[in-house]
């Protein structure tokens, strides 16, 4: 095991258990922040075909060049021109489309236009949005409403997403079970899990006893992780590493550098990471955001980025 670990050593230690435990299909309407585990590629463009960027008038081929103010052109309905809400599709016939400002009348027969309006003119093109081939959703990107609509306009209703990690909460300290300090940490580190993609799952609080300890611990066999905050200090207080041998967990490091960071301790359950934090909030979310949710973040199937939740 090793002892009093630089921050930077404490995210090597860490990464090895960071990584998804596997994938699963949901449909889309449940699939808001869950991470993707693959990507997705458009197979059909959008828009689907050119259509009217707004309401107005489809213009026949070359009919809107050369009107103005003083040189206005009268142009007949049907035959020059004809009405087009924003959306549908483009005649076959028509070049451009004229919104209604740029008319200075209009009758049952004809409309007179009063400036030019060049060819493609308010003509959103098919695959203007998105082009057939082109990348909609990455894989380790959470489904946006933005996603969300990407892959709906490809027809796609089922997506594959990373299996949230399980992730159990202990809070550890008699001080916390006669009352005299509330217990802060448990709903912090649940708030926090949650924005990392996981789902926290509150196991209890314990006495600073190692059998105690030990036996919250074993009630989280199964889970993908647990985290503790208290129960690590120095000399006979260090009831988290003696709960974490009486378990057979392998004990990776003890310790953290400058008062900021207070005692931490890491060790493995097979590929289980049982991560204990300072019982101090100030310090325990100091490690938390600088060394724990860059891991998490990665379990959940994030792609590896060193962002910290403040």
């Amino acid at each position: 095991m090793e002892y009093k670990i630089t921050l930077a050593r404490a995210k090597e230690i860490l990464r090895p258990f960071a990584y998804p435990r596997g994938a699963e299909s949901v449909k889309l309407e449940d699939a808001y922040n869950r991470v993707l585990s693959k990507d997705y590629i458009a197979s059909e463009p959008v828009p689907a075909f050119d259509r009217a960027a707004v309401d107005g008038y489809a213009l026949k081929f070359g009919v809107g060049v050369g009107a103005s103010p003083d040189a206005p052109k009268t142009l007949r309905v049907p035959e020059e021109v004809s009405a087009i809400n924003a959306g549908e599709p483009i005649p076959n016939d028509a070049d451009a489309i004229a919104g209604f400002g740029s008319f200075s009348g209009f009758s049952f027969d004809s409309a007179t236009l009063i400036e030019p309006i060049p060819s493609g003119a308010n003509i959103t093109l098919a695959g203007d949005y998105i082009k057939v081939g082109e990348i909609i959703a990455r894989e380790g990107e959470a489904v946006t409403a933005q996603t969300a609509s990407a892959l709906a306009g490809q027809g796609i209703t089922d997506v594959d997403v990373f299996r949230r990690p399980r992730i159990g909460v202990i809070s550890i300290g008699d001080e916390l079970i006669s009352g005299q300090v509330r217990d802060s940490n448990r709903y912090a580190l649940e708030f926090v899990l949650r924005d990392c993609g996981c789902v926290p799952i509150y196991l209890g609080l314990a006495e600073d006893i190692t059998q105690e300890i030990a036996h919250y611990i074993n009630s989280g066999r199964g889970l993908d992780a647990m985290i503790s905050t208290g129960g690590s200090a120095y000399g006979n207080n260090d009831f988290i590493t003696a709960a974490f041998d009486a378990m057979g967990a392998f004990s990776l490091c003890w310790g953290g550098v400058g008062e900021d960071w207070g005692t931490f301790a890491f060790a493995a359950l097979g590929i289980t990471p049982l991560i204990c934090l300072s019982g101090e909030p100030g310090k325990m979310f100091a490690t938390l955001n600088e060394v724990v949710v860059p891991a998490l973040r990665q379990f959940a199937g994030f792609r590896p980025c060193l962002k910290s939740i403040t």
